[in-house]
């Protein structure tokens, strides 16, 4: 076996034609999909949902041709735990995006906006849901503040900044943990009321801008003006549910505003002095003084509004609206907004099937009510006939079936898979796709994650070993460009750690090696003693290639017993070998020869390998330990192992054991090896490692 050293990044960017940018980037195309799975919720005339339906009750039809419903599920969300939550499927979640409208909102109101925000963190998200912070305006468009998280200190820290770079701080690409400045009192303040000046000098920055962008056009024709700016807004949140797409599941995006003017859409009453003079103007035969959009509404926005509906429908996706101006009554002339109806927000809403919530105090129980509606989720699956149309919009509906007096709510439609736009929708196909943990096969993606002491902390070396002919599949020119994200996801989904590279491969230099093998990786995590999900995804740029995979770890307290893995002894002579952010130690060696570890390596039957054995807190005394295979058809076999040798590992509190491992007399094919591991006074332990027999 060669030895095998950790080698400055550069200077195996030089060896092996591989540049590498740790910039902030999104995601490539869209998953294409074979299932299509319809959330459907029912109530009853009251508004209470619907128990006990069964396939049966429902017929489901694509574009008008009645489908087989091949996949049925019924999820009662108020069943559902936070150990439960990963086993449901993601079309189930809900996701909130609470969105903050910078445009028709005064400083003050957007103060009161943040506490309701809070509130609504706090109290309102389940084991199931997950939220994001958004902001938008009509001169700078839509922002997203944080992913969709339960993780309530990113959204926290998003709420109370809402993004102004003087408080706000994002490290993390696809935003599942945020930071605020530290030291800064208005960023750390609680909110209890109190909307003084420091807090407006921060937190409502962001709003006086804004206020003062609208400032600068208020001469502009004043309502032609208002009627462009409502007709930017409708198309930009149209834009926003069509992004929304790209999350599975159903999502609800909270709008905290105070809505527009809405006479400039939908007329006037007619009680006013301006509705009366131009009653007069059109009497006396003056009609270049009568301006009938101000008396009868504008069709054109209107129809603007419908399709904004459609589109958020389509998308499994519902507008709601909290009228910020009425969470503590009217706001005084002093906040510089003249009085509005919430009208406005009405309009906005109610095309997509949501609600305008105007009172502060009913808030959370119109909440409640409304997540009540949605507890029982009918999920239908079938399979659909493409037209081969990227972005082809197909519309659905959904029947019910015996069930009297039944209201039935889904999505109105899908869209056939299509290249991302943006970004934007780039950033947060690769949210869902590290959110939903499930592997992703058109790049195949060996993983291993191990703990290791190191004094007071542990760190986790992170080994991937990803398919280079699969990459080459996806290339499209001269060179591949990919983006590899590596998180650590705690037991309720919170990012604990994190890396992220963006690798740049030039195909004249490292073609050979990606048609013979592909790429190693190694980096390292720093974790706390807990359970963790390690995942891990590679997206290649302008391709719907993708892999994704997850590997389960549980980190004892320090000074506990500690049994890892078995790792296979392997080298990286014929791999691309990439290196992330190291650990202050490199803990894969046999004597003074390091090594990379095997992941699901491919053995030889000819060929006996070395597997390395590590222990912590436990005398080799105390130790009694028994090999097995563990085939892919359940059987158990006889492990040939042979004690090589040992290694006190003293900074570590540890122990290394080296044996030989004689895989000839075993069958072809996808094995385990197993250890049983019994210290003294200690429950067994069983630790394993996959294997592929030639």
């Amino acid at each position: 076996m060669k030895f095998w050293r950790i080698i400055a990044f550069t200077m195996m960017s030089m060896l092996a034609g591989i540049s590498v940018a740790q910039e902030r980037v999104g995601v490539s195309d869209r998953i294409e999909v074979t299932l299509v799975e319809v959330p459907v919720t029912v109530t009853d005339r009251a508004g209470n949902p619907i128990r006990g339906l069964t396939a049966e009750n429902f017929e489901i039809l694509d574009d008008g041709a009645r489908q087989v419903v091949r996949h049925f599920e019924a999820v009662d969300m108020s069943t559902i735990t936070g150990e439960t939550a990963a086993e449901v499927s993601p079309v189930v979640r809900r996701n909130f995006l609470l969105l903050f409208d910078l445009s028709y909102s005064s400083p003050l109101t957007i103060v009161r906006a943040q506490e309701a925000a809070l509130d609504f963190v706090r109290d309102s998200i389940g084991p199931l849901d997950l939220a994001a912070v958004g902001t938008f305006s009509v001169e700078r468009g839509f922002r997203l503040l944080s992913a969709f998280t339960s993780n309530p200190e990113t959204l926290e820290s998003a709420i109370r900044t809402l993004g102004v770079p003087r408080f706000f701080r994002v490290e993390d690409p696809l935003m599942f943990s945020l930071q605020t400045a530290s030291g800064l009192a208005v960023a750390q303040a609680p909110f209890e009321g109190d909307t003084g000046q420091s807090d407006l000098a921060g937190i409502a920055h962001a709003a006086l801008e804004h206020q003062q962008d609208l400032a600068r056009g208020a001469d502009r024709g004043r309502d032609d003006f208002q009627r462009a700016r409502i007709q930017r807004t409708v198309a930009n949140f149209g834009s926003i549910a069509e992004v929304l797409d790209s999350i599975r599941g159903r999502k609800q995006v909270i709008l905290l505003s105070e809505g527009f003017d809405p006479r400039l859409v939908q007329g006037r009453f007619g009680d006013d002095a301006e509705s009366e003079e131009q009653r007069l103007a059109r009497l006396r035969g003056e009609v270049w003084k009568v301006d009938s959009e101000q008396d009868f509404g504008s069709a054109t926005h209107l129809n603007a509004l419908e399709q904004m509906g459609e589109i958020f429908k389509r998308n499994d996706t519902v507008l709601h609206a909290i009228d910020i101006r009425g969470l503590r009554g009217e706001t005084g002339a002093r906040e510089g907004r003249r009085g509005s109806s919430s009208d406005g927000l009405f309009l906005m809403a109610n095309p997509t099937g949501g609600s305008v919530f105007r009172n502060r105090n009913e808030l959370q129980g119109n909440f409640r009510k409304l997540l009540e509606q949605q507890e029982i989720v009918y999920v239908l699956g079938f399979t659909p006939t493409r037209a081969g149309e990227p972005g082809k919009v197909h519309r659905l509906q959904v029947k019910l079936k015996d069930v009297p007096g039944g209201r039935v709510s889904h999505r109105a439609g899908y869209q056939e898979p299509q290249p991302a736009s943006n970004d934007l929708e780039r950033t947060l196909e690769s949210m869902d796709l590290l959110l939903s943990g499930r592997p992703r096969l058109s790049i195949g993606i060996d993983l291993l994650a191990v703990p290791f002491p190191v004094g007071n902390k542990v760190e986790v070396p992170v080994v991937m070993r990803i398919s280079g002919p699969e990459i080459l599949a996806a290339a499209g020119g001269s060179a591949v460009e990919t983006d590899l994200f590596v998180y650590a996801f705690d037991e309720n989904l919170r990012v604990v750690d994190f890396s992220h590279q963006r690798l740049s491969l030039d195909l004249e230099r490292t073609r050979q090696t990606l048609e013979a093998t592909g790429i190693r990786y190694y980096g390292t995590l720093e974790l706390e003693p807990g359970t963790y999900d390690i995942r891990v995804l590679l997206r290649v740029e302008g391709s719907d290639r993708a892999g994704v995979a997850t590997a389960r770890m549980s980190i004892p307290e320090l000074g506990e017993p500690m049994v890892l893995p078995p790792l296979f002894v392997g080298d990286a002579d014929d791999w691309i070998m990439v290196r992330g952010e190291a650990g202050s130690m490199y803990p894969f060696a046999i004597g003074s020869e390091g090594f990379v570890p095997g992941v699901n390596p491919r053995l030889e039957r000819d060929e006996s390998q070395q597997v390395a054995l590590f222990f912590y807190n436990v005398e080799p005394e105390d130790l009694a330990l028994s090999a097995a295979v563990k085939t892919s058809e359940g059987a158990t076999l006889p492990a040939a192992v042979a004690l090589r040798g040992r290694t006190p590992l003293d900074e570590q509190g540890g122990m290394k054991l080296v044996f030989d491992f004689d895989p000839s007399k075993l069958p072809s094919g996808s094995h385990t090896l197993e250890f049983s591991v019994r210290p003294r006074g200690v429950a067994e332990q069983k630790v394993r490692a996959p294997f592929v027999l030639q």
